[in-house]
């Protein structure tokens, strides 16, 4: 059977793609890139070298070797700094902000077949197989497929044009050959 989803979006649902891709990324990051964790002890530790480099280089003052160990501490810092300041990554942003990426990205459908799957905005169609999904996550309205390189893709469970979202969940699990991760429900104002 074939699935057709619209693919419209809210910014809504571009903050519970953020809220997702968060999860996922603590789960499992991609291969080559840090967990956030580690990020957060690499930063933490340039820091400290740049800082204990500074402080002995305090009783050098005028020599070679204090000029160097300077420079090289004013480093640690700088790398310490950006890597804790990459680290935090985006937060979903302001609503505006939200809406905007929403309307962008709502044109089109995507359609699941036996073989893969492809997505249809306006002219063009993108193909996709399968075997390129690194996970499927699941939450109350929503299925986020994610790619390689932290593409990732909406599908609204209101959004189905044919197939339904129950045998779709089945239907994912078997084509890619993993579990589809529930995300848990979101607390009344808890802060995403």
């Amino acid at each position: 059977m074939d699935y057709e989803i619209l693919r419209a979006y809210s910014g809504g649902d571009m903050a519970d793609f953020y809220r997702a891709y968060r999860l996922r990324r603590s789960l499992r990051p991609a291969p080559g890139q840090a967990s956030p964790a580690m990020q957060f002890a690499l930063a933490a530790a340039f820091l400290l070298m740049g800082c204990a480099g500074i402080w002995f280089s305090l009783g050098r003052e005028g020599t070679l070797h204090g000029e160097l160990l300077r420079w090289v501490s004013v480093f640690w810092l700088g790398l310490g700094g950006l890597l804790l300041v990459g680290g935090l990554g985006v937060r979903g942003g302001t609503r505006s902000r939200r809406e905007q990426q929403a309307a962008e990205n709502s044109k089109g459908y995507y359609r699941f077949s036996e073989t893969g799957f492809a997505t249809y905005i306006g002219d063009a169609a993108y193909a996709c197989n399968y075997a390129a999904v690194e996970a499927v996550l699941e939450d109350e309205g929503h299925f986020f497929l994610f790619m390689p390189q932290n593409a990732g893709h909406i599908l609204c469970k209101s959004a189905f044009t044919q197939g339904d979202p129950e045998r779709f969940r089945t239907f994912l699990a078997e084509r890619t050959g993993m579990e589809v991760l529930q995300i848990p429900r979101r607390q009344k104002g808890a802060f995403t």
